[in-house]
């Protein structure tokens, strides 16, 4: 093959792609008018991104991929030292491994853990050591920022 064939093979290959494209917009919007008229298609849950209001939302919501939405944050002392840890969230896309590494840039000292799946949504539990000052708790080992790599 020549340069000339091969940059018109390229210029047919983008064209094809661009007509995909067009086509997969026209697609969804005729979707989307038919979903708002409650016509046609089935209903799709829409994934919407939390304005966050807490830390942990804020180092696993990342713009190039899903958020994860914290559903419910529960913490109990147990004990003078011990605390329980409950978080529970939706399952999109690598939300396990968004949340563990969120968890482990927290710097707890953890007991035990455990994750449990209920209801279409996953549980994430936690024994926690923690030390008492003036009536705050803080985490027995310090803690840093939270940021996923």
């Amino acid at each position: 093959m020549d340069k000339a064939s091969i940059i018109q093979d390229a210029i047919a290959y983008i064209e094809a792609l661009q007509e995909q494209e067009r086509q997969a917009e026209n697609v969804a919007s005729v979707g989307s008018q038919a979903e708002e008229e409650g016509v046609g298609l089935p209903r799709r849950k829409k994934m919407r991104r939390t304005s966050s209001a807490s830390s942990i939302n804020d180092a696993i919501t990342s713009p190039a991929t899903y958020a994860v939405e914290i559903l419910e944050l529960e913490v109990t002392n147990v004990a003078e030292k011990l605390s329980v840890v409950s978080l529970r969230h939706g399952k999109p896309r690598d939300a396990m491994v968004k949340v563990c590494g969120a968890l482990q840039s927290l710097c707890l000292k953890v007991i035990t853990a455990s994750v449990t799946t209920v209801a279409g949504s996953m549980v994430h539990t936690m024994f926690v050591e923690v030390t008492i000052h003036r009536f705050a708790l803080f985490p027995a080992q310090s803690v840093a920022p939270l940021a996923l790599s």
